[in-house]
């Protein structure tokens, strides 16, 4: 996202593409749902608050039973972090999901905040 302007109960969207053609949007709302490193969230000016980095590890998937030798079929770096938007909602743009709030994906926890983030962007909409 290059560009976003708020004028008068709207949203003026100037997006970045693959291609060098130039295309400008105009909607009653924007709804930023793209995630942990959100453009949408980055063009209007709202930072993150919170650690990016809780605790880092590594996971390891083996195959075989524990008798014989098993084969590591992957290895790889996790992190977990917990992170929260300045503001979720700034004029007529509102954040949800990761553009929102970072979370650690355990116990269900992402999806509940999912949820219930769709329950409530339904009502501030209507």
């Amino acid at each position: 996202m290059r560009k976003v302007g708020h004028p008068a109960d709207s949203v003026l969207l100037h997006p970045v593409n693959c291609s060098a053609h130039s295309l400008l949007v105009h909607a009653r709302y924007l709804v930023a749902a793209d995630g942990a490193h959100s453009s949408v969230r980055a063009a209007v000016g709202i930072s993150m608050h919170g650690s990016d980095h809780l605790v880092e590890g590594l996971t390891a998937l083996f195959r075989g039973i524990a008798d014989l030798q098993p084969r590591i079929e992957r290895i790889g770096a996790v992190s977990s972090g917990a992170q929260l938007a300045q503001r979720f909602r700034q004029d007529s743009t509102f954040r949800i999901g990761d553009a929102a709030h970072r979370l650690t994906p355990r116990g269900g926890t992402r999806m509940n905040t999912a949820i219930h983030d769709g329950y409530d962007l339904g009502w501030k909409l209507t």
